[in-house]
């Protein structure tokens, strides 16, 4: 598989060479040169595997590693995962949560970092490199990025995150390792402001050395993926919609990824108070305003980086992903033909759950199925609450334990 910038199509690399250099050169994203399809005949024979090996075939059609390699580096990026690895329980009659937080840090970033740091380690260890990761986290994905890649040999990390805006555990998952290659750092703002820093520094970075281990790189997303499929397959591949808690985009990015292999998802984009993306749904018009907090903090994010793949997904043009980054940066804001806003309402709904009814849906999610959820869990939730389609598979993505919010 070739991989090329959403704003360059002529540059083209390889899956290692991607995760490792994790943003182009002109300030772009990497995304896969085609996305695959899925025959029915390897649909079926898939439905048939448990995560890991299913992980396997995915994450290999987009791979340059050979699969008995490949396989090795996935089954140890899980083995402190608590089975079964991706739990898909049922609610009521087609309602059903998937439990994204069997990982050693209780998120779902980490079904993507813990296989991002035994892939890139085993990539640098080969190419005999060294890296340094900046990465900027809403509460997350720091401490899966950190637990990662605190072994790895040739890796240097340095996380970045708001210091009013993360919990206690959160904080206490970062600050409490103390490796000689792993430095985390609070900062004042927001994450958007520590996303911006982060950003700045591989634009100056002109040696190559650095790399990002947010959802800006691709080998997150390709990650992120195998859940969305696992739990479709649970259905025999039947009609599901997903209800994703969406910061900074990357979650529903592998979910869209996904359908487009063949598989059978709808997905609902819910956002917190940070309402850029729904407000781009009525408009076509993206608008990044002042961060607002809320008790879904890793969701506290008025920019989110990933859009630029789907501009580039929806339009297939370069050209067109350019303008929209250099009006952002020049302007503040971009707009999108009448067209692209049709296409992209086809792909996915939105719906909002403000503030006020975080903790009203985790009190009412708890009474009615006995199961405590975090509060961006019940932004999901509200999601599914506002949505009139009740008569096919539904699925609340649950993205991290509630524990990590008391």
């Amino acid at each position: 598989m070739k991989f090329f910038s959403t704003r360059n199509k002529k540059e083209i690399y390889h899956f290692d060479q991607v995760l490792i250099k994790s943003t182009a050169k002109d300030g772009g994203l990497f995304v896969p040169e085609n996305l695959p399809h899925v025959d029915q005949k390897t649909i079926k024979r898939w439905a048939k595997l448990d995560y890991i090996d299913l992980a396997v075939e995915v994450i290999y059609l987009f791979s340059n590693i050979r699969k008995p390699v490949l396989r090795k580096l996935i089954k140890k990026a899980y083995q402190e995962f608590k089975t079964p690895i991706c739990p898909v329980r049922k609610l009521a009659n087609q309602l059903y949560i998937e439990q994204l937080f069997q990982g050693p840090t209780l998120a779902f970033k980490d079904y993507a970092l813990s296989l991002l740091g035994q892939v890139c380690d085993y990539i640098l260890k080969k190419g005999k490199l060294k890296k340094q990761i900046f990465c900027a986290t809403s509460g997350d994905t720091g401490p899966a990025a950190i637990h990662g890649f605190k072994n790895c040999d040739n890796i240097d990390i340095t996380v970045y995150f708001p210091d009013k805006n993360v919990s206690k555990l959160q904080r206490q998952q970062m600050m409490g390792v103390k490796k000689s290659n792993v430095h985390a750092i609070p900062m004042k703002g927001s994450f958007d402001d520590a996303q911006a820093l982060v950003k700045k520094l591989f634009l100056v970075d002109k040696q190559d050395k650095l790399m990002a281990v947010n959802s800006i790189n691709i080998g997150r997303i390709i990650a992120q993926m195998v859940y969305y499929i696992y739990a479709v397959l649970q259905f025999n591949n039947t009609k599901t919609c997903f209800y994703v808690p969406s910061g900074n985009f990357g979650n529903i990015l592998a979910g869209y990824m996904a359908k487009c292999l063949g598989f059978n998802i709808e997905l609902a984009i819910v956002v917190n108070d940070n309402d850029t993306l729904a407000r781009f749904a009525k408009t076509g018009i993206f608008k990044p305003s002042k961060t607002i907090m809320t008790d879904a903090s890793a969701m506290d994010i008025a920019n989110p980086s990933n859009f630029e793949r789907i501009l580039w997904y929806l339009s297939g043009n370069d050209r067109f992903v350019q303008k929209c980054m250099r009006d952002l940066k020049t302007k503040g804001q971009y707009q999108v033909p009448k067209a692209f806003l049709k296409k992209y309402n086809a792909c996915f709904k939105t719906f909002v759950c403000k503030q006020k009814a975080i903790k009203i849906n985790q009190k009412e999610f708890k009474q009615r199925y006995h199961i405590d959820i975090c509060p961006h869990t019940a932004v999901a939730y509200g999601g599914y609450k506002q949505d009139k389609q009740k008569d096919i598979n539904q699925v609340i993505i649950a993205t991290a334990n509630p524990i990590k919010f008391r």
